[in-house]
């Protein structure tokens, strides 16, 4: 009978442990791969296995949106104290990993290392875990987020395991990029395709303004997603709509109607002003008409400094613009 020394049993485990970890790299370098517009897939299965090979009974990753940390992933059965966003304060464990980019560990919340995070010892003694460790999300020196773990003993978490979730929230970092630089390749293709269809249209029809000035207000709104957009012209002390796409949502509202510049408007406003105006909710603006799109874009159309009409574009159920559709 052959026995296995206590050295060649230490090293077989040591193996195990460093084949499993590889599976688990393969596994979310899979995910990554496969899930090039969609960031959850990857971040569900690091949450995964962060739990796994750290002996975390509870996983949380948290991005950045503001100044909140909303929930991207979880894994685990502790009841959360809180599932909504949470604010960026120092008292809380993944608030402190961002703010001071560096992993923290506490081996027991509820013990004398909780005082320096009272609302971490706070959520422990509510929920019932002892050890917590957070690691940031970097992302070209910045966080962006942070990977969470709890333990409901208070042994806390060893150097391999704490050098585990860095690497796990490395990853992390790896598949937000990969999503954000795809889809903005993807929008980049879509406003030079938008351009190019604009420009084919001007070539094709130099002398059918119709056709040029709807051709842009069709990708303008598909663009931006937006449930209307038109073109006006100034005419005197009026405008006039030459172009539409979509329904405004009055029906007396087309090309061919006639606003007169008075102020009351935010066309009249642009046109007044020759500069943008932009509303997120016009329901919250009781001096502007109530008819249209709650969200309303106007870019004027300036030459030599006089403005000679301008793009208008309404959301109703999409929320507002960003900065990169304006």
């Amino acid at each position: 009978m052959t026995r296995t020394a206590p050295g060649d049993a230490t090293l077989e485990a040591q193996l195990a442990r460093a084949r499993e970890q590889q599976a688990a790299t393969f596994e979310i370098l899979k995910a990554i791969a496969g899930s090039p517009t969609e960031v959850k897939p990857v971040l569900d299965a690091i949450a995964r296995n962060a739990a796994r090979f750290t002996e975390a009974e509870d996983v949380s990753i948290r991005l950045m949106h503001g100044d909140l940390l909303e929930l991207a992933a979880h894994f685990g059965p502790i009841p959360s104290a809180v599932v909504g966003p949470i604010e960026l304060e120092r008292s809380s464990v993944a608030a402190t990993a961002i703010f001071d980019r560096r992993t923290v560990h506490i081996a027991d919340a509820r013990g004398p290392e909780g005082d320096a995070f009272p609302r971490a010892r706070e959520r422990a003694r509510m929920v019932g875990h002892r050890g917590m460790l957070a690691a940031p999300l970097i992302r070209e020196g910045d966080a962006i987020g942070a990977i969470v773990l709890r333990k409901m003993a208070p042994t806390g978490f060893d150097a391999r395991q704490i050098a585990l979730v860095e690497a796990f929230a490395d990853q992390a970092v790896i598949a937000i990029e990969n999503v954000r630089l795809f889809n903005e390749t993807k929008e980049s293709l879509k406003q030079q395709t938008a351009v190019s269809d604009v420009l084919r249209s001007i070539s094709r029809s130099a002398f059918d303004l119709d056709a040029v000035l709807q051709t842009i207000t069709e990708r303008a709104a598909g663009l931006i997603e937006a449930e209307v957009t038109w073109i006006f012209r100034r005419e005197g002390d009026e405008v006039v709509i030459l172009a539409q796409f979509g329904q405004s949502g009055s029906p007396l509202i087309g090309v061919g109607t006639r606003f007169p510049i008075d102020g009351l408007t935010l066309v009249s406003r642009a046109v007044a002003s020759g500069k943008r105006e932009y509303v997120a909710d016009a329901r919250e603006h009781p001096d502007l008409p109530q008819d249209g799109p709650p969200v309303r874009l106007i870019i004027p159309f300036v030459r030599e400094g006089f403005v000679t009409g301008g793009l208008t574009a309404g959301r109703r159920v999409r929320g507002p613009f960003t900065d990169r559709e304006i």
